[in-house]
């Protein structure tokens, strides 16, 4: 595509010295050409969008090769994509097109590889926001230092295998709900080792599509359209350095499923008898 690159004045000037198809000959050393940028398709690369098969190497295979390039666009066909951890880089774009879902995939059989280890955090855990909000590597997507990075599309980006392992306070949401499906479909697919907890009642643990709260934590580990193990409901019980007490009822409660094999600082787990629920072991 050739950009046409001069101002108002010098327009003027070509066209009183010539008319304009003399100013444009006047000005094409001013003239230069630009390049889209290219694009990647996942599927080039070996994904499968088949919904079964987990697309994660090929995804970053893409991505790698965008950035090596300089930057482009990575492109997912409509599929359905199983990823564990995404890394994104400079330069480079994510296009979802219609029809395309990236899905956060279930946890992987022990010994196998899945989402990037979270990073150790200098501020320290849970002293001014959740565990969640403070590693960013034990994510779907992440990246770190980039900078012209987009993610574009009509497609979908589904965390659907994430709910593992979290304390989910819903006194802390405006709602007081501590998981809410807002629509048909949007339900996790896992919900293992979970501490669903509110301070305030009533309350709702669990809404689901059809707006029927489940308050009790039976209720919800009763449901039937999820793989749901390991979930309770109680005060986490944090001390002083936001990390779970001695007696926290989510020490020694969780079961093997889904688990993290390591803490965040590297541990081995579980410590005790049983996983702790949350980030740490003690």
């Amino acid at each position: 595509m050739i950009v046409r690159a001069f101002n108002r004045r010098e327009f003027l000037h070509a066209g009183l010295i010539g008319g304009v198809g003399f100013g444009y000959a006047a000005l094409a050393p001013r003239l230069h050409a630009t390049v889209a940028p290219a694009t990647y398709s996942v599927r080039d690369f070996g994904a499968t969008g088949d919904g079964r098969s987990v697309d994660t190497a090929a995804v970053n295979k893409a991505i790698d090769a965008a950035a090596a390039a300089g930057g482009g666009t990575v492109l997912f066909p409509a599929g359905q994509y199983l990823c564990y951890s995404i890394r994104l880089k400079s330069h480079v774009s994510l296009f979802l097109d219609h029809a395309a879902t990236i899905i956060a995939a279930d946890q992987p059989p022990a010994g196998q590889p899945g989402y990037d280890e979270f990073e150790p955090n200098q501020f320290g855990d849970l002293v001014y926001q959740d565990f969640g909000h403070s590693h960013w590597r034990n994510s779907l997507i992440w990246g770190e230092g980039l900078d012209d990075i987009a993610i574009l599309g009509t497609g979908r980006i589904w965390g659907r295998g994430l709910l593992r392992n979290n304390i989910v306070s819903a006194g802390s949401c405006a709602t007081n709900i501590a998981i809410d499906e807002l629509a048909a479909g949007a339900d996790p697919r896992v919900l293992q080792n979970n501490d669903l907890w509110s301070p305030i009642t009533p309350t709702a643990l669990y809404r689901d599509e059809a707006a029927n709260n489940l308050g009790t934590i039976a209720a919800v580990n009763a449901l039937g359209d999820l793989t749901v193990s390991g979930n309770i409901s109680a005060d986490p019980l944090y001390d002083g350095a936001n990390k779970l007490q001695s007696g926290s009822p989510c020490r020694d409660t969780g079961i093997a499923a889904g688990a993290p094999a390591q803490d965040f600082e590297g541990d081995t787990r579980p410590k005790g008898p049983a996983f702790d629920i949350g980030h740490d072991e003690f």
